[in-house]
Formats: C-alpha cells, sequence, structure tokens
C-alpha cells in the first residue's frame, strides 16, 4: 500500500446464531466510516440480540477516533444488557520504513 493512500472500509454481517451477530470490518476504520459505523453498531446493540462481535483483524488501518467509539459503544452494550466482543487490530509493520543493513556492512 501507498503511504496515505486509504482503502474503503468493507463489512460484512454474519449471524452463525438467532441470538449472535459478527460485524467483520477490513479496509481502513477511518474518521470518514465513524457515523455510518457508530449508527450500525448502536442498532445492533438495541435489537435484542445477547452478542455482538466486532471482528477488527483484517483492518489495515484503525483511527484513534474508532478506537474511541468501539470504547463507547462498549458501554452502551452494558447498558442493553448485550456481550460486546471486539476481536482486536494487530498492525502489520511497515517495512518500507524498517531501517536495513548495507549489503557491504553485512559479515
Amino acid at each position: 500500500m501507498i503511504p496515505n493512500q486509504r482503502q474503503s472500509l468493507h463489512v460484512t454481517l454474519t449471524r452463525p446464531q438467532r441470538d449472535t451477530t459478527i460485524v467483520h470490518l477490513a479496509g481502513d476504520l477511518d474518521d470518514r466510516s465513524l457515523s455510518a459505523l457508530e449508527e450500525l453498531l448502536t442498532h445492533r446493540l438495541r435489537s435484542c440480540l445477547r452478542t455482538v462481535v466486532v471482528d477488527l483483524t483484517e483492518l489495515a488501518y484503525l483511527s484513534p477516533r474508532a478506537s474511541d467509539l468501539l470504547t463507547r459503544q462498549a458501554g452502551q452494550a452494558s447498558r442493553y444488557h448485550t456481550h460486546l466482543v471486539i476481536l482486536p487490530h494487530t498492525p502489520i509493520p511497515d517495512i518500507h520504513h524498517t531501517a536495513q543493513a548495507p549489503i557491504s556492512a553485512l559479515p
């Protein structure tokens, strides 16, 4: 990926059980996506589900404001007696910015 180039956010909903929804997110969860995601999660948390899983494992980018939103949604979940499970985003190191020794410096 070219630095500063953003990918669109892809959202997939699955329902493996009657009382569980998985919200799978892929691409970039940036500030442009926040209001739509907040609306989606609020609706899911209010819909009498027992568990809502937010899968962040395939995100390329997670903005700090998106992280704050998920924290707020966890508070909402407890008010609706719903379990909110967040599968964490693990950033991939940018190999293009990793320092490398010149070949001549190798033993």
